[in-house]
């Protein structure tokens, strides 16, 4: 009698996988004939390397599915789950992602210029080599991504939190971070010229080298910050926050200064608009 009721239950089990599996087989036919497929289940699907434009996938699970070198120009997957999927050197030029989840994806090299992604998760995400140029990135939720040596030029990313990231050797250049957290990340060499960085956090980061020229760091905070060789040059720092930073040979000669806390920080051939500070040189 146990032998049968476990072979009954083994029977249940394989018939309602079963089921499921020829669902998602229907809704995949279904979505490559009509380009549509809103509230499906798509996961684990291979759709790489395929002409996508236009695609509406909203509301849809497409977690662990592979959509490397395929193109999505213009395609709407908000509100989707589309955690663990490949995007690796896909295109998704204007594609709307609001809301969506991509935690843990792959999205390197791919371009998602003028894409939409405000309050999407992308946490523990690869955006390395990736264009995120006019793209909408606020108030997403970013810890722990990878978006290094990527063009993020006149992106929206007001209210971002992106803590303890590789941001290093990017280019925020016109783009809005204000507001955002940026802090515990690494974001050395970096560019952010005529950059609005309004209230940003930026505590203990590493901005060794980058580029702040012309940028609004009103009322920003980079306490306990890297910041040796940055420059500054015609940056706003209005109430800005310096407090143990590190700004050995950083440039803030020609910045706008009003009312800065250097408290504790770091000063080595560094530049102030009333001359060279040396006060830590060995």
């Amino acid at each position: 009698m146990f032998k049968k009721q476990n072979l009954f239950k083994i029977f249940l089990l394989f018939s309602v996988e079963l089921a499921f599996a020829q669902d998602r087989s229907i809704e995949l036919d279904t979505f490559l004939e009509s380009n549509v497929c809103n509230g499906c289940n798509l996961s684990n699907t291979d759709l790489s390397d395929i002409n996508l434009s236009n695609a509406e996938l909203e509301n849809t699970n497409l977690a662990n599915t592979n959509f490397s070198a395929s193109t999505l120009v213009n395609a709407s997957l908000k509100n989707s789950t589309i955690t663990s999927a490949n995007f690796n050197n896909s295109n998704l030029r204007y594609a709307s992602l609001q809301s969506a989840k991509l935690d843990d994806s792959d999205l390197k090299d791919a371009d998602l210029s003028y894409s939409n992604l405000s309050n999407s998760s992308i946490r523990n995400t690869s955006l390395k080599n990736t264009i995120l140029d006019e793209a909408k990135l606020d108030n997403a939720w970013a810890n722990n991504i990878n978006i290094s040596q990527s063009s993020l030029v006149k992106a929206g990313m007001k209210n971002i939190v992106m803590r303890s990231s590789v941001l290093s050797m990017s280019n925020f250049s016109e783009a809005n971070i204000e507001e955002g957290d940026l802090s515990h990340s690494d974001a050395h060499g970096s560019v952010f010229i005529d950059t609005n960085l309004i209230d940003v956090q930026f505590i203990k980061s590493n901005l060794r080298q980058s580029n702040f020229m012309n940028a609004d760091l009103s009322n920003a905070n980079f306490s306990s910050a890297d910041l040796s060789g940055t420059d500054f040059t015609g940056a706003k720092l209005i109430n800005t926050n310096f407090f143990n930073a590190d700004l050995r040979y950083s440039n803030l000669r020609f910045a706008k200064i009003l009312n800065i806390n250097i408290d504790k920080a770091v000063l080595c051939k560094t530049k102030l608009p009333w001359g060279i500070r040396n006060d830590n040189c060995k």
